[in-house]
């Protein structure tokens, strides 16, 4: 009599099925997955913005003189007179003679304060042309001022988008994702 040895492994059909289920579950998940990391990203865009408008404003009442954040020019060190945000970036600075424009840099105050890169090609953020203003007492802009909007969006095919709004008085919020 012969014994018997149990079998070790898997047959190539087996192998073959297991794939095949794989591969049809990848097919049917990864558009869900595309649009998982795109909302991601732009979340992370608007959530970057919305922390840096907060800084800008908390820098204006701490140094006690007005903070811009405004679209970078392409050597990042002043402001651009564009509503492109997303090509190269946006600066935080302080404007001491509140001419709108960035202070010279020095080594006990440098200037520009924050610099934010560039971000991912199919992002766009249209902002103002001109300087985001605030004061020192954390308001937006000149007395009466009635506030402005920054829109993050997509470019893809069905894109999503958020809007924020810097009221006159300061006050920073953003829409939801979509």
């Amino acid at each position: 009599m012969r014994n018997r040895t149990n079998q070790n492994g898997v047959t190539l059909l087996e192998l073959m099925i297991v794939l095949a289920v794989a591969a049809i579950l990848a097919a049917i998940g990864a558009p869900s997955f595309t649009d998982f990391v795109r909302t991601t990203r732009l979340n992370s865009a608007k959530t970057q913005l919305v922390s840096d408008l907060n800084f800008a404003r908390s820098e204006a009442v701490k140094r006690n003189i007005r903070v811009l954040i405004c679209a970078a020019n392409t050597g990042n060190t002043t402001c651009n007179a564009v509503t492109d945000w997303a090509s190269n970036g946006w600066l935080i600075c302080f404007d001491a003679d509140s001419n709108n424009v960035c202070d010279d840099n020095s080594l006990s105050n440098p200037n520009p304060i924050q610099i934010r890169a560039a971000l991912h090609s199919t992002l766009s953020i249209t902002g103002p042309n001109t300087p985001i203003r605030f004061n020192p007492i954390g308001s937006q802009g000149d007395a009466g001022n009635s506030g402005v909007n920054v829109t993050i969006s997509g470019t893809w095919s069905s894109p999503k988008s958020a809007v924020i709004t810097v009221a006159g008085t300061g006050n920073i919020t953003s829409t939801k994702v979509q």
